[in-house]
């Protein structure tokens, strides 16, 4: 079927579980957690490490050896992954360190330096801070016609009542604003 914008939805496809996933890559169950990023219909997963590390070159040791452990350059070379990369993620900064993939087929996005990284992040923090919706939506690149206001503002007040960098009272604020909003919406 095709969506109203021009993906197209196979219904009837089934997408492997995330323990049958690890199983077939011949990755530890144990030593990672693995989710569908899209839910249950689509086949785009994401392995982190249960494990964290404390120094960048473990970490991309680490890296290294579950990837050549595994059985992706086989499962690449038959066509059952059509592209992969592996790095590691700093813990507080989220900043990904990509060691290296296969991506003929569809190139990743740009690589991004850790400065860069740095100021996509300040950026999203301010503008979610400051509850501006017009601002993330050209941030993120959507159309007003992709996302309504309301919803991005409640995407907001989520992301800013998580945030570990905004004022407490702000993340109160965002706490309560989804009780509050659905009061002032059920007078109106």
């Amino acid at each position: 079927m095709e969506m109203s914008f021009g993906k197209i939805y196979r219904y009837d496809e089934v997408f492997p579980s995330s323990i049958q996933v690890v199983l077939e890559l011949h990755i530890d169950p144990d030593q990672v957690t693995i989710e569908q990023l899209l839910g249950p219909d689509d086949d785009w997963y994401r392995i982190h490490s249960v494990a964290v590390y404390y120094e960048a070159d473990v970490a991309s040791a680490q890296a290294q050896k579950i990837w050549s452990q595994s059985a992706v350059h086989s499962l690449y070379k038959e066509g059952k992954i059509r592209r992969a990369r592996y790095g590691f993620e700093g813990e507080e900064t989220h900043y990904c360190q990509w060691l290296g993939g296969f991506d003929p087929e569809q190139p990743w996005s740009q690589l991004v330096s850790r400065e860069e990284h740095m100021a996509e992040q300040a950026l999203r923090e301010t503008l979610a801070y400051a509850l501006d919706v017009d601002g993330f939506k050209e941030f993120l690149g959507v159309t007003p016609d992709e996302i309504s206001d309301e919803k991005m503002l409640t995407s907001l007040h989520r992301r800013r009542a998580r945030s570990a960098h905004v004022p407490e009272d702000a993340k109160v604020d965002s706490q309560e604003w989804p009780r509050d909003h659905r009061s002032e919406k059920a007078r109106t």
